[in-house]
């Protein structure tokens, strides 16, 4: 009992002596904290979500590659279609052009028109007032001829009165 006593006193001391229960104590509390806090589903986790990331990787650069081929084939024909665009935009310039100057020629015209109408009508009214203007004129000579004719010949005066009582008397009969 002795040597088993000493047997066990000596692994006893082995054991503290090598770090072996320290080991024994780390190995344990990670197989205990293993357990505790679930290590083997979050790896798992994170190694799912590893795969999804790189399976959404490969997706991504599939579409990529399918938008490079489609943007290469739009720009292949990118030179014809501008070409186009710019024939239709030269047509298009022209036949605006065109319509722009045939409506400033319709206006030019009918400027001149109106111009000329209103260039007659001033005219005639100008002309119009001209008229009135020697009429009046003409009037007032005419009353300060006859004015000045009566006054220098008085019987002509009473003969103008007679001659119109007598027009007068041949109304009223």
């Amino acid at each position: 009992m002795v040597v088993i006593k000493s047997f066990l006193l000596l692994i006893w001391t082995y054991i503290f002596q090598t770090n072996l229960f320290n080991f024994i104590l780390v190995v344990l509390f990670f197989v205990w904290a293993a357990k505790k806090f679930d290590f083997k589903s979050k790896l798992d986790a994170m190694h799912n979500k590893v795969i999804q990331i790189i399976e959404d990787a490969k997706q991504n650069k599939l579409n990529s590659e399918k938008a490079l081929a489609d943007a290469k084939d739009a720009v292949k024909n990118l030179q014809n279609d501008i070409d186009k665009i710019n024939a239709d935009a030269q047509q298009s310039a022209e036949t605006i052009s065109a319509k722009i100057l045939d409506d400033a020629n319709k206006q030019v015209k009918n400027i001149e028109l109106n111009a000329d109408k209103l260039i007659a009508a001033e005219e005639k009214q100008l002309v119009a007032g001209l008229v009135k203007e020697i009429s009046k004129i003409s009037v007032e000579k005419s009353k300060e001829n006859i004015t000045n004719m009566l006054r220098d010949n008085t019987e002509l005066h009473e003969k103008y009165i007679n001659e119109s009582i007598d027009k007068l008397d041949g109304l009223a009969l």
